[in-house]
């Protein structure tokens, strides 16, 4: 994974914040976040290093794949931060622990993950 250090931004974890505010922090249930599929849009919280100090932003990213521990995808729109060290389009690796909103097809099956192209 990515570190703030060495790379200029890392991923938040959306269980963490949402374990230290559960009441103003929702995020979807596990079995969601944990089923999604390519054409599924996932918002993630990005720390991003920059000239003005370290910025966060949420932003979409939309799931072409999987990987052995989660997703991969594309940055769906561009960071605010105007140095930001990431870019609309860049490819990026995250787990469902990650997931903060979801945005799966109109004929995806919740209960099974599966949905028809």
């Amino acid at each position: 994974m990515p570190t703030l250090d060495e790379d200029g931004w890392q991923l938040e974890s959306a269980v963490e914040a949402h374990a230290r505010a559960p009441d103003t922090f929702e995020i979807p249930d596990e079995s969601i976040r944990a089923r999604l599929v390519p054409a599924s849009a996932a918002k993630l919280i990005f720390s991003l290093r920059s000239a003005n100090g370290p910025q966060v932003e949420r932003i979409w990213v939309h799931i072409t794949g999987y990987t052995d521990s989660g997703y991969i995808g594309k940055l769906d729109n561009e960071p605010r931060t105007a140095d930001a060290p990431i870019s609309l389009g860049q490819v990026i690796e995250f787990g469902p622990d990650h997931i903060i909103d979801a945005l799966p097809p109109a004929n995806w099956n919740p209960e099974t993950g599966e949905y028809e192209d």
